[in-house]
């Protein structure tokens, strides 16, 4: 195991692109007509020289865009000339730019009524989503409610509109790749999100649908004008219940249902290779604020539990307390089989605070790391190689 400690990163928005390419990203409020701009750095860690992407080309943040295929080195970003929006995307290993799609619309839409959603299925195809802003009856609630989907062949020039009957109506949330040929799909919007579960009637929400995806098979069906797009659908809510979020991790789709009237949350992990799945509940739910602290550890599911200054694991398949830290530090992230935490001590006669780290490794909870500085995040590069980022 080599764990490099990289110095002087105070942005917290990183992305590992691959091993030793590490993605900064920076945003500018004081964009085009109010779009925030948006600077990407990438951070080559074994030369220690950062590069931004392109400066001389302007980015805005329009919306999101998502990389679904696993092994893409590309960086994708939205630009605009005149009245059109450019999505492009960069080699970062060859440093070759390329435009993808463009778009002519009304910028003045943008951030506030409208937005873009992207997902990159693989190097011929992109989903593109356009979001509009939507507000209840009683005008007391809004977001981006409506939806129109098209899949593009960049490669071919084809567009393509989705017909699928869930799609249309409901909008696509999440798409998470598991494999470079299947992936999770989440359709339908939270209700969880800003308390939307108090202001929108049964006819103003969405179904929520949790489903398996080929993905060839799904541009197949989108090519041909599928009404029903061949999925494997494995959790759906509606107006009682809501999904706010799906994670695929260590082999294990992890996702929750909360019960918009008794704020109970139900936390599922399900193997994604033998489909069984663990749960449990987790109660006094408004929020995302409050939902349950899951992690993989061990290749098992667990939850975790803060009390005063413990912290519990609880191992879901055994349904017991497998294990502790007493520590007056912040759990900053579980990753892996590490834990990192983040905080500081007092040193010296005038009892200076200093901020410190420490990781500790599963299943010996030995401490392995003890440093100072501030540290945000942690993150595998390889199966040998961790990255520690620190102000």
């Amino acid at each position: 195991m080599d764990i490099k400690i990289l110095k002087n990163i105070d942005n917290y928005k990183n992305r590992l692109l691959k091993k030793d390419y590490v993605l900064e990203t920076f945003y500018d409020e004081n964009g085009h007509t109010g779009i925030p701009r948006v600077k990407y750095v990438v951070f080559d860690i074994q030369s220690n020289i950062r590069k931004e992407v392109l400066p001389d080309v302007e980015k805005y943040a329009l919306g999101i865009i998502k990389i679904v295929s696993l092994n893409d080195e590309h960086i994708y970003f939205f630009t605009i000339v005149g009245k059109k929006i450019i999505l492009k995307k960069f080699n970062y290993i060859t440093e070759q730019c390329e435009d993808v799609l463009c778009i002519e619309d009304d910028i003045s839409m943008y951030p506030i009524a409208k937005r873009l959603k992207v997902f990159v299925l693989n190097e011929s195809y992109v989903l593109v989503q356009h979001e509009y802003i939507r507000t209840n009856k009683e005008e007391t609630c809004s977001g981006f409610f409506a939806f129109e989907t098209f899949l593009y062949n960049y490669q071919e020039n084809q567009l393509y509109p989705v017909m699928d009957e869930n799609i249309v109506q409901n909008g696509i949330s999440e798409i998470v790749e598991i494999s470079e040929n299947m992936c999770v799909m989440k359709t339908g919007y939270s209700l969880l999100e800003d308390e939307r579960y108090k202001y929108l009637t049964r006819e103003e929400v969405s179904v929520e649908s949790i489903s398996i995806v080929n993905v060839g098979q799904f541009i197949s069906d989108i090519i041909i004008s599928q009404t029903n797009i061949t999925v494997d659908t494995i959790q759906q809510t509606f107006f009682t219940h809501t999904i706010p979020y799906i994670q695929v991790e260590s082999g294990y789709l992890i996702y929750s249902t909360i019960d918009n009237i008794e704020h109970e949350e139900e936390l599922f992990f399900y193997n994604l290779e033998t489909k069984d799945i663990v749960n449990c509940i987790n109660k006094n739910v408004d929020s995302e604020e409050t939902l349950a602290s899951h992690h993989i550890i061990g290749g098992e599911p667990y939850i975790s539990l803060k009390k005063a200054n413990v912290y519990e694991f609880i191992n879901l398949k055994k349904a017991k307390v497998e294990f502790r830290f007493e520590n007056d530090m912040e759990l900053l992230n579980v990753n892996n089989d590490l834990f990192l935490f983040a905080g500081t001590k007092s040193k010296g006669i005038i009892r200076k605070e200093t901020p410190v780290f420490e990781v500790y490794s599963y299943p010996g909870l030995n401490c392995i790391i003890s440093e100072k500085g501030e540290c945000t995040d942690l993150i595998w590069a390889s199966e040998d190689d961790i990255y520690i980022f620190t102000k």
